[in-house]
This record gives C-alpha cells, structure tokens and sequence, in this order.
C-alpha cells in the first residue's frame, strides 16, 4: 500500500473478501460461509472492481487499489521481476483489521478522510528487530528492492527456524518431539516442537 500510496478502507477489503467466499463457498459442496476447497478457488479479484456494496449503509464502489491489495496478499510477497519470496494468505482470509486487530492490510481513517496504513507488528518487529538490528527504522522510507534483500537476508540468517521443509530426520534423530495440528494452512501445517538443546519450544 505505501508502494502505490493507496490505502483501501476496511469496508471496501471486507467487501472483496466476501466476494471470494460467495464465489468459493460451495465447491466444497457445503454452502457454510467457507471457503473449504482452497485448491480450486481461482476468484479473480479485479472482476469486480466497479461493482457496488454497502459500507455503513453507504453504497460504494470497489477500486483498482482494493483488488490489487487483495490481489497482493493472496499471492504473497513478490521480489521486483515477480519471483514468489513466500506463500500469501488462503483466499477468502480476513485482509482488514482495526487498530485493535491488525491483519496484514489494515488502515485506518482520520477525521479528513483520509487512510494510512498500519502494519502488522509481527512483520515491523522481525524487519526492524531481527533483520535491520534497529528498533528505529523507518520502514515506510523502505524501497520494493530493500525489502527482497532483507527477506532473502533472513533465510540465511535464521535458516534454522524455517518452516518450508518437511524434513525432519535430523530433529527425530536428536531426540526431537513434536505435538501437531493441521488445518486449512496452504504450506501443510503449523506445530510445535520442543528442542533439547536450547531448552525451549519453538512454533
């Protein structure tokens, strides 16, 4: 968002969101308001830019900016040429928030109507934390270019707590346990592990 200096209203991204869950709902073959069946949602959202819906019984329509933000989470984050640095949330996931509840797209309006756009502190803190090694850092100053070699700098840092292979002979080998669950994750699933060696639990 502060690449294109656009900031869609929380409205306007629920809208989108619901969109993709009319869309996808039923290829499960149960109507429910889920989207069960991730594999074959293909929901385009810049099919309905244009369209109608109500934001605070305020009709509306849905923008560019809105369905490129969507668009952008649900592909995940993206180097300069479009080579995938990550996998991006299922679609039909919550893309909005408040400042309460920040998701990965959240914004938040001022009396002049105007938005900014509050990032996730998940994200903000393993940037300025743990990657930069400056809690000061202005990351909005931060370029597309930056960013890619800052992601690419933190799987060679911190190689050890990757979560994208599935490997874990040498974990079992020392002795590793672990307690799993599994649900409708795209990269398979999250766990918990209990390491001897550092004495501690990893998510």
């Amino acid at each position: 968002m502060n690449l294109a200096g656009e900031y869609p209203e929380p409205c306007e991204l629920n809208a989108i969101t619901m969109a993709a869950i009319l869309a996808c709902d039923a290829h499960d073959g149960v109507v429910d308001s889920l989207i069960s069946n991730i594999e074959n949602c293909h929901f385009d959202p810049f099919s309905i830019v244009d369209t109608s819906f109500n934001c605070s019984r305020v009709k509306k329509q849905i923008l560019q900016a809105a369905a490129m933000v969507a668009n952008a989470t649900w592909a995940g984050p993206q180097s300069l040429n479009s080579t995938s640095l990550w996998y991006g949330l299922n679609c039909g996931s919550v893309l909005s928030g408040d400042v309460r509840t920040v998701m990965v797209a959240t914004t938040q309006c001022f009396d002049n109507k105007t938005y900014i756009g509050i990032p996730a502190v998940l994200a903000t803190d393993w940037l300025s934390l743990f990657l930069i090694k400056n809690p000061g850092y202005n990351l909005k100053s931060m370029t597309h270019q930056e960013y890619t070699s800052l992601f690419l700098s933190g799987n060679d840092q911190y190689l050890y707590i990757a979560t994208d292979n599935h490997n874990l002979t040498a974990f079992f080998k020392r002795g590793g346990k672990i307690i799993g669950f599994h649900g409708l994750v795209r990269i398979g699933f999250y766990f918990m592990v209990y390491s001897h060696e550092t004495n501690m639990a990893l998510g």
